[in-house]
């Protein structure tokens, strides 16, 4: 079996620029810019459409579904709690 199909190329400048600490500026930013976006929406509430708020709440909800998926894989596939 090549085991050379599991490994990942370190050699490879876009996932060694995702991983590298000069990328945190631009995420930063880039938070900033979305936080900005969520300000404005905010402020123009009646102008928000039906489907965009429609689709914001599938959005949380999705987030929240997979938080649950990963409290259940994370205590072992039980629904009851951890196992002692």
């Amino acid at each position: 079996m090549d085991s050379s199909l599991y490994l990942q190329n370190h050699s490879d400048f876009h996932s060694s620029y995702l991983l590298s600490p000069s990328s945190i500026p631009g995420r930063y930013e880039l938070f900033w810019k979305e936080l900005d976006y969520v300000k404005n929406l905010w402020k123009n509430r009646p102008d928000l459409k039906v489907e965009d708020a429609g689709i914001t709440a599938l959005f949380g909800l999705e987030c929240f579904a997979w938080y649950c998926a990963g409290e259940i894989v994370g205590r072992g596939f039980t629904f009851t709690g951890y196992y002692p």
